[in-house]
């Protein structure tokens, strides 16, 4: 586990704001996240009904790469779709 500061004030000391989560956890609250789990389970569908990662990548502003990750359970494994 680790210890996650959701706090936008980077200069507090109070240390009501931190928080135990696990590494996934602190990866998805990232600045870098792209996706949020509600459209990971809409990609997740979109392939069950056959569409082409290449076609599901620019829906929602990612590299198809990033829809490959998810198909084969690379990324987001933990989410049901």
């Amino acid at each position: 586990r680790l210890v996650s500061d959701w706090s936008s004030d980077v200069c507090s000391s109070d240390l009501d704001h931190l928080e135990l989560v696990t590494h996934t956890e602190n990866m998805r609250r990232g600045a870098m996240t792209k996706l949020n789990v509600e459209q990971v389970r809409e990609i997740k569908l979109l392939l069950k009904q056959g569409v082409s990662h290449r076609s599901i990548a620019p829906r929602f502003g990612v590299e198809k790469t990033a829809v490959t990750s998810i198909s084969i359970g690379r990324t987001w494994k933990d989410i049901d779709g």
